[in-house]
């Protein structure tokens, strides 16, 4: 089942990197996804963790959950990532938080200050940019 908040993204499972939007509000949005033992993508080898590459782009599908205005064409683009810190990998049975707020709009361009926290620490922090060009449905 989709939820009104998953609608507003193109992304499907596996894909939909949050389970439960928290908040939605003008300017931020707030989203929680709990990562399972059998997580459909973890990363293979020793560590067996989520990627941390993914915590990037869980905080653009959060910020679209706010930034996205009507229904469009398309969903948002990741399109540029600006001072992004990857610390660690979340751990199989961690409840991720992730966070997304606007900095400034372009147009088209919305920049977004993000941050992915678990187990009480920061995962992942940056700022991102998300193209909204892509025209509307109608």
């Amino acid at each position: 089942m989709i939820s009104a908040a998953h609608e507003k993204l193109f992304h499907r499972f596996p894909f939909v990197l949050f389970d439960r939007c928290e908040v939605i509000e003008a300017s931020s949005s707030k989203a929680t996804r709990l990562i399972s033992i059998d997580e459909a993508l973890l990363e293979g080898g020793s560590s067996e963790t989520f990627g941390r590459s993914l915590l990037v782009e869980a905080m653009a599908q959060t910020a679209a959950l706010f930034a996205e205005e009507g229904r469009r064409a398309s969903s948002g683009l990741l399109v540029g990532v600006k001072r992004v810190l990857l610390l660690r990998a979340p751990r199989p049975g961690e409840r991720l938080l992730v966070e997304a707020k606007l900095v400034q709009r372009f147009g088209d361009l919305v920049r977004i200050e993000g941050r992915v926290s678990g187990a009480g620490e920061d995962l992942a922090s940056g700022e991102i940019l998300i193209s909204l060009a892509g025209g509307a449905e109608g």
